[in-house]
This record gives C-alpha cells, sequence and structure tokens, in this order.
C-alpha cells in the first residue's frame, strides 16, 4: 500500500542536487530541485485555472513531462491527447470533458504559450520536496488515457496516482531498476507507455531520465549518439522502433557503445516477433526482455534475467498479479492496481470487476505466459475456430517473410483467411507455396485465400497493426486471387 507517509519519505530521500531529467531536445539538464522548481511554477499557473481536469495535447517535452507531476500536486485529473490523433477523435475527446481546461487545443495555444515561458523563469525548489505533494490525493482519479481500439469509440482508461505507483514498483523489482541507471524514453508522452512505462517508473526507481523526440526515423539515426552523450543503459521500446534502429546502423556500431553497460533493454506494446528479437539481440549483443500488460491492468508480466535466454514468452507474472485461464484460452487477470472504470459520457465512472477479461488468448507454457492471439481474431472456417497467429509463427518459423499478418474477412457469412505480406528480396512465394507449408504444418483448414504483398504492414499510432484498416481497404479493393 502506498500512502503520504512513505511517499514523503521518498522524496525525502531524493538527492536532490543529483540530475534526474536531461532533454536530449533543447539539450538541457534539470536536476532533481531544478525540476521540481520547474513543478512548482506549473502548479502555481494550473491551480489559478480552478479546474478539475487538464486535456492536454503537447509532444515530448520537458514542460509536459513537469506538468504530470504538477497536476498530480494539485489533485488535478490530466487526460493526455496524441497530437497526430485526428481533428474529429480530438474533438471527441475534448467533448467528453467538457469542463476541462484544454492546453495545445486550437484556439488554447496562448495557454500553451504562457506555460512554456515558466521554463525559462523557475528558480530551484529550495524547500522539502515531500512539500510539494503534501496534499496529493493518491485514491482519486489522476489520469484519463484512450485507449486506440480496433472498432468502436475510444474508451477513457481511468487510473490514480496510487495505481500507477504500485504498478510501476513491482516492475522495477521484477526488473532491477536502480539509482545510477539512465533510462531512454521516446515513447509518445501522451500514451500509458510513455507516461507509466518512461516516467513514473524510472522515477519511482531513482533513475535519471533522458527525453528525446517521439521515435521515428530521424531519431533512430541519432540514437546511438543519444546511448553515447548521456550514458544510457535501461530501454523501453517497441518493436517496430527496434526495426527502424536495425534499419539505419548498417555497420553494427551499437554493440561498441553498450559494450561494458549493465543494459535492461524492455519491449513491450505490440508483438515480439521470433526474427527480429534474435537479429538484434545477434547485432547488439543484449538480451531483449519482453513485457505484456494493457491500459487497464497496467504491468502484468516480464521477461527476467532469471529466464533462459531462449524463452520467447512475455514473462511471468509480477508480484500481485492473478490469473485465471477461461475454458476458450482467454487470459483473466486481477491485480492490485486495477483501473479505477471507463469515464463515462456524463462523467461517472463505470466501475470494473474484480477479475479483467483481456480478450487475449494465453498459455501458460511454465517457464512464462505465452499469447496466442486475440480472441476477437479467431477465424472461423467451415464452422471451426483457427488462431491467425499459428499462421503466422508458421510462416515465420519458415523464414516465408519478413513481415506478415493474417486474419479473417468477412466474406458472405464465412471468413476468407486472408495474409498481407511485406515481400522478402531473396525469395518471392506463390499462394500455392504457402498453401503447401501451412498444409504440412498445420493442416488443410489453415489455407490461405488470398496473398496480399504491401510495401509495409499499417500501425496505427500505439505501434500496432491496424487490422481494421486492412480488412476495409481488403473489402474496398479488387485483389486478384
Amino acid at each position: 500500500m502506498i500512502n503520504k507517509d512513505n511517499v514523503a519519505s521518498f522524496f525525502r530521500a531524493l538527492p536532490a542536487d543529483d540530475t534526474f531529467l536531461v532533454d536530449a531536445i533543447e539539450n538541457r539538464k534539470y536536476s532533481y530541485r531544478e525540476f521540481f522548481g520547474l513543478v512548482n511554477a506549473l502548479a502555481q499557473k494550473i491551480r489559478d485555472w480552478k479546474t478539475e481536469q487538464i486535456v492536454v495535447c503537447l509532444e515530448n517535452s520537458t514542460l509536459l513531462c513537469a506538468l504530470y507531476f504538477a497536476c498530480a500536486a494539485q489533485n488535478i485529473t490530466v487526460i493526455p491527447v496524441d497530437p497526430k490523433k485526428s481533428e474529429q477523435e480530438i474533438r471527441r475527446i475534448c467533448a467528453s470533458h467538457p469542463d476541462a481546461v484544454q492546453v495545445g487545443i486550437e484556439n488554447d495555444c496562448p495557454r500553451s504559450a504562457l506555460l512554456v515561458t515558466v521554463l525559462d523563469k523557475t528558480s530551484p525548489w529550495e524547500g522539502d520536496l515531500a512539500a510539494l505533494f503534501a496534499q496529493t490525493n493518491l485514491q482519486k482519479p489522476f489520469l484519463i488515457t484512450y485507449t486506440s481500439g480496433s472498432t468502436g469509440k475510444p474508451k477513457g482508461v481511468v487510473h490514480s496516482l496510487h495505481n500507477l505507483i504500485l504498478s510501476a514498483i513491482a516492475f522495477r523489482d521484477a526488473i532491477g531498476y536502480k539509482r545510477g541507471d539512465v533510462m531512454y524514453h521516446a515513447m509518445p508522452m501522451t500514451y500509458m507507455a510513455g507516461i507509466l512505462n518512461t516516467i513514473l517508473l524510472p522515477f519511482v526507481a531513482g533513475c535519471q531520465l533522458v527525453i528525446a523526440r517521439r521515435f521515428s526515423v530521424m531519431e533512430a539515426v541519432s540514437f546511438w549518439k543519444y546511448v553515447r552523450r548521456y550514458g544510457i543503459n535501461c530501454f523501453w521500446m517497441a518493436p517496430a522502433m527496434l526495426r527502424m534502429i536495425l534499419a539505419v546502423d548498417k555497420k553494427g556500431t551499437g554493440r561498441t557503445v553498450l559494450e561494458g553497460r549493465e543494459v535492461r533493454f524492455s519491449v513491450g506494446t505490440a508483438p515480439l516477433d521470433g526474427k527480429l528479437r534474435e537479429q538484434f539481440q545477434t547485432t547488439y549483443g543484449v538480451r531483449l526482455y519482453q513485457s505484456y500488460g494493457l491500459s487497464e491492468t497496467l504491468f502484468l508480466t516480464t521477461q527476467t534475467a532469471t529466464l533462459a535466454p531462449e524463452n520467447h514468452s512475455v514473462g511471468q507474472l509480477l508480484r500481485g498479479v492473478e490469473m485465471k485461464i477461461a475454458t476458450d484460452g482467454e487470459g483473466i487477470f486481477s491485480v492490485p492496481w486495477m483501473f479505477l472504470g471507463y469515464w463515462g459520457e456524463n462523467g461517472n465512472l463505470l466501475a470494473p470487476a474484480h477479475w479483467y477479461a483481456t480478450g487475449d488468448l494465453v498459455e501458460d507454457c511454465g517457464q512464462g505466459l505465452q499469447i496466442k492471439g486475440r480472441k476477437k481474431e479467431l477465424i472461423i472456417k467451415g464452422g471451426i475456430n483457427l488462431n491467425p497467429h499459428d499462421i503466422e509463427l508458421c510462416l515465420a518459423d519458415q523464414a516465408a517473410f519478413d513481415q506478415c499478418v493474417v486474419q479473417g474477412v468477412d466474406d458472405h457469412g464465412e471468413d476468407s483467411i486472408i495474409c498481407w505480406y511485406v515481400p522478402n528480396a531473396d525469395r518471392q512465394w506463390t499462394r500455392g507455396q504457402i498453401n503447401e507449408i501451412l498444409r504440412r504444418e498445420l493442416g488443410i483448414r489453415y489455407q490461405l485465400d488470398a496473398l496480399v504483398p504491401v510495401d509495409e504492414i499499417p500501425k496505427n499510432l500505439n505501434g500496432k497493426v491496424d487490422r481494421l484498416k486492412l480488412a476495409q481497404d481488403w473489402k474496398e479493393q479488387n485483389y486478384d486471387r
């Protein structure tokens, strides 16, 4: 249990004059005292707004990082919105919070500019760091993040600061983050992975934090330069980020940069395919620690150094996590940091059950949990349920494609099995050749109805495969089968 007393003790134990945050975007460093001086100045500004909620739409920055802490100090609920979302979706989220102050959205730029001026006009905090958060209510709604979702209206997932801290501590203890570690932050700072994984987690672990721009090909080009310059040894990355790093680092120079460092590379937010995993680990001489979690449940599992390197699960349950597996294979979890509920249209919370049904098909393999796919992505063929993940794994094992996605698309009441793939320059495959492999390895029911080449697999803003777009494109276009 987290309470005000142990939060106060934590803040008082911080080495106030040590560097906490490095802004790689602005090339500026902040000690704990300097950073919380900024937090205090922001807290005073937003207190004057007399609001209970703030919708913030900003890119990665020291300002946004400090604003989260300022909202915690003032007991203000923060609703982060990705600037790359469509205008329609941003308006829809704002409409769900009509009384909230908006920062960084349309005509609210003056308010954002006002906050930016604070960056250069603040003095270091000279008092007790714990005093800044003496009035913080750890149990009230602190953060509302909107899930991207593959269908339907995005849901506002509500968490308290207490939940976030508990989950961060459990993950910290499993991986072994410690004071002196340096964490790289290039996740979008308006998503859960950019808040819990790469702000709160390193903060409660006593790590130094290096903030970079949202990851892109350009950031990948500068990646190893940042790692060398700032002594970074801890990373939280999505598979797409790993792929970009490999693509631009033709000489594998990162291996030399990491030599002699105690490196921790955590991977999450999307499935990590075995080929990418092996390529990255071999190129840079590191281990990738896969993990698993959801916006509602936060962290659930992680791989650790105690698991064998060849283990390709998403790791073992974190301390405090309980799991049941339904008869159809769906994973159902209970956690001490369960979300408070979904944000209702009238501002009411739709409370969750004690156990959360994930919609993911899981298997406990003894040495860790394996994710077998999504329940709603099951393909129904001839009245039989088929898991598209089995086909993807089979094709990966056969090294048929560098990247592929398989899913069922409704065709007059029955699913057609479609495989979208990025062509391999070394070999061209026909549907007949692929189906011969599938018949041999999985059985006749797993044969493809269509094999569709694409330049790239579409991803949503969370880095997950945009299956809805694939299905819509299939229905709209007349592919030659």
